[in-house]
């Protein structure tokens, strides 16, 4: 199906939390920590405590009608916000071992499609972050690090980051 951050992370009524228009990739990015806070206008954040593995598999669009990637390349600000809403959900994930992010399309023929994976090993106190395709800006991934301090233990260096440009697919 489809994919928007709000599928992670509740947005609020404010518009620094509202989601793109339909074909707009020029939303800001407002990042103001690494650690998940409650958006104003809503009561409580979002919590699984059970959670051990969420993978998605989902076709590059929001539910506004925004294209996360087109034959043009991928639309950096819709992914930052995808992948921002999933570090914050992380966080509240104590028990995460593994979450991925994975866009597929039949439809687009031969592109670059985004992928992401996180797996925590709790043996080796250390999570790693694999991203193919897409790298996120520095604050997202501080989030992440954020997460992985959670998932770790480790305050510093609890996140092994890795990018790979993915090949083209037919």
């Amino acid at each position: 199906g489809i994919i928007g951050r709000e599928i992670f992370w509740p947005l609020a009524r404010s518009n620094e939390y509202k989601a793109s228009s339909p074909g707009s990739s020029s939303v800001p990015l407002e990042i103001s920590s690494t650690t998940a806070e409650t958006p104003p206008d809503v009561p409580e954040l979002p919590h699984w405590p059970h959670l051990r593995k969420l993978n998605i598999e989902y076709i590059p669009l929001t539910p506004q009608g925004g294209a996360l990637v087109t034959r043009q390349g991928v639309d950096k600000a819709l992914l930052n916000q995808l992948y921002e809403s999933a570090a914050r959900a992380a966080q509240q994930m104590p028990a995460l071992e593994e979450m991925g992010l994975m866009a597929r399309s039949n439809t687009m023929g031969p592109v670059n499609l985004p992928w992401f994976e996180y797996r925590v090993s709790k043996k080796d106190c250390v999570a790693r972050a694999v991203m193919f395709g897409f790298q996120p800006i520095d604050d997202v991934m501080m989030l992440w690090e954020g997460a992985a301090a959670r998932h770790t233990g480790r305050q510093m260096g609890g996140l092994v980051r890795e990018f790979r440009p993915r090949a083209t697919f037919d």
